[in-house]
């Protein structure tokens, strides 16, 4: 669940992520295009709290998220 926040925080903060074609290997990339038409950006993975601003800035968004949801007692409702 966390990690899932924390993407969505990158989505909702409007982080900018690497171009598809520059993040995958050309093979793994065909391969996907050959599944489905697939547009977008994929973000490289970081190191965590240590690692970008925008990583912390994600780490944040998470940790407010889920104090919502604790103080709104929703937490069967976040798993």
């Amino acid at each position: 669940i966390h990690t899932i926040l924390h993407e969505l925080g990158h989505i909702v903060l409007g982080h900018r992520g690497d171009p598809l074609d520059e993040a995958l290997p050309p093979a793994l990339l065909a391969l996907l295009n050959h599944r489905r038409a697939m547009v977008g950006r994929l973000r490289q993975i970081g190191g965590g709290i240590q690692g970008s601003i925008e990583d912390r800035e994600a780490e944040v968004f998470v940790r407010l998220v889920q104090r919502q949801i604790l103080f709104a007692n929703r937490l069967a409702e976040l798993t």
